[in-house]
């Protein structure tokens, strides 16, 4: 046969960047090229393919495809391959290949091995495609036990930081690190303020981004919503940063879009198989926590979760104290109602039994609930006094007794301190033996220690009774500001001041509890409200 009359074609890939920059590919290229100048084919231009950067554990790759597709059209009738783990790491893959190009008449040829279609040779290049899938499962395992042991050691593996870091490589021994990046780490505390103290939206908090100067990564000139959320809700910002987080499973979607990688659903691992990695910290723990606390809360009063838009005040604040679970406004003809999410049908609840809470008719509630709130707001010093008796339910101390306690430590201290040196005195002197001062001395100095960690816990409760004198400065001016206008409030303004002051109100029988933001609550009795039973009959809708 004539080999000058046969069109070749050239298959060469490589599977990462890493590869690309050293250049294997052109290597490839240049012996693929010597061995289709000595067999004498013909070899056009647009018949070399090449997969950059392409993994050959999936068929999927777009200089396969357009191979696979000149094959089929039989514009090739040879293709010269480096070996058979460039064409596919695994043997599956090989031999679906090999059956298709043998089908189509294109004969395939490896540099390693001399083109031959006996058994022996077939099978040679099944024993090649074996070793090959066992060399990759062996190198990606080996990677995998690498990265898990540099990451118990503090290594930080990944170089995409996070916006606020930058990744510096490691140097020599050096590994690399994530570090605070100065033009972008203020916008970090800033953020996380503006949920923290304002309650902002993550929407408004991307608008109040996009009006500052700082910018994202990448050349963008504004921020998405997307981008800011997944920044709210990062706790490597906190100091600590985890490897080995998730893992990658199998999907059980089969359309093409998914067909490169079937391992396309992330799964997070349990907690305990976390590596924790220290780096530094932009926010303290108490801040992300407060601002997690707000996202929910703004989930909860999204208008697009609602069901229904109802005039009903305590939205998403009201709770069933004996399932604990959330009451939802529901009309009954006219008549509207907060009834437990667990008083539906099983079918729908995934409960085995019915919640027994009665409904609530929602208008006397609402309107006891801000009735409650009103006095309670003209006149602060009732909640005062509940914030008070709670902190020192906590066992912390009126300010007078604390003072009048350090007071008598610090003297009884001076009176130890100086009878430590009469002691000294008397041993030196020769009046008190060596084994009589050290006894003594030791039960004065045991004295001193334990009146020393008492007057420090005493001392650690100063800033905490100045919290307290805050927290009444600032809800008097706040009672102030507000009490006067609480009869021309509208009812968007009623809602937002109620959700800023409530934190939950249970319903349990005829009691409701309301636990305010602050450490206090109420309990009210819902003598005059209006109940619906549910298993009487319900009103016609």
């Amino acid at each position: 046969m004539n080999t000058s009359a046969q069109r070749a074609a050239i298959y060469a890939r490589v599977s990462s960047h890493r590869q690309q920059k050293q250049a294997t590919i052109e290597s490839q290229l240049a012996e693929l090229r010597e061995r289709v100048r000595q067999d004498g084919v013909r070899l056009l231009e647009e018949h070399i393919v090449i997969d950059d950067g392409h993994s050959g554990s999936y068929l999927d790759r777009p200089g396969l495809d357009r191979l696979r597709d000149l094959v089929h059209e039989r514009l090739i009738d040879v293709v010269y391959v480096h070996s058979p783990d460039r064409l596919a790491r695994k043997y599956a893959y090989q031999a679906i290949l090999v059956e298709e190009f043998n089908r189509s008449g294109c004969q395939l040829i490896f540099l390693n091995q001399a083109p031959s279609q006996d058994p022996e040779g077939q099978l040679l290049v099944q024993i090649q495609g074996v070793i090959a899938e066992y060399e990759r499962a062996k190198i990606t395992e080996r990677l995998r036990r690498g990265k898990l042991y540099r990451a118990r050691q503090g290594v930080i593996l990944s170089w995409k930081a996070p916006y606020g870091y930058r990744y510096v490589p490691r140097q020599l021994e050096a590994p690399g690190i994530w570090e605070i990046n100065q033009d972008e780490a203020p916008a970090i505390p800033a953020l996380f303020g503006w949920l923290r103290d304002e309650g902002l939206s993550t929407r408004q908090a991307t608008k109040r981004l996009n009006a500052s100067s700082w910018r994202p990564r990448g050349g963008r000139p504004l921020w998405a919503v997307s981008s800011v959320r997944s920044m709210l809700t990062n706790p490597a910002y906190t100091g600590v940063c985890h490897y080995n987080k998730r893992r990658w499973i199998e999907s059980d979607r089969t359309d093409k879009l998914f067909r490169k990688n079937h391992k396309t659903k992330c799964v997070l691992r349990p907690q305990e198989e976390w590596i924790p990695i220290p780096i530094p910290s932009l926010i303290d723990e108490p801040t992300f926590t407060a601002v997690q606390k707000q996202l929910k809360t703004n989930r909860a009063f999204s208008p697009r979760n609602l069901h229904r838009e109802g005039e009903y005040l305590l939205r998403c604040l009201v709770s069933c104290g004996v399932c604990r679970r959330t009451m939802v406004a529901h009309s009954h003809g006219k008549h509207t109602y907060y009834h437990c999410a667990g008083n539906a049908d099983p079918v729908h609840s995934s409960i085995p039994r019915r919640c027994p809470a009665p409904l609530v008719y929602a208008p006397d509630l609402d309107r006891l609930v801000w009735k409650e709130i009103s006095a309670l707001l003209t006149s602060p010093q009732i909640m005062l006094e509940a914030y008070e008796q709670q902190r020192g339910k906590e066992g912390l101390r009126g300010p007078d007794l604390v003072e009048a306690e350090l007071e008598r430590l610090q003297m009884r201290i001076g009176d130890a301190e100086r009878q430590t040196q009469r002691l000294l005195d008397g041993y030196q002197s020769g009046l008190i033996y060596a084994g009589e001062f050290s006894k003594r001395r030791a039960a004065v100095e045991e004295k001193i220690a334990r009146w020393i960690q008492e007057r420090e816990h005493l001392e650690s409760e100063r800033p905490k009774w100045r919290e307290t004198k805050e927290v009444s400065e600032n809800l008097s001016l706040f009672c102030q500001h507000v009490g006067s206008g609480l009869d021309v409030l509208s009812f968007d303004d009623k809602q937002k001041l109620l959700r800023k002051l409530i934190e939950r109100i249970h319903i349990t029988g005829r009691q409701v509890k309301v636990k305010l933001a602050i450490p206090l609550s109420t309990k009210l009795d819902l003598t005059p409200l209006g109940f619906h039973h549910p298993q009487a009959p319900a009103p016609d809708i």
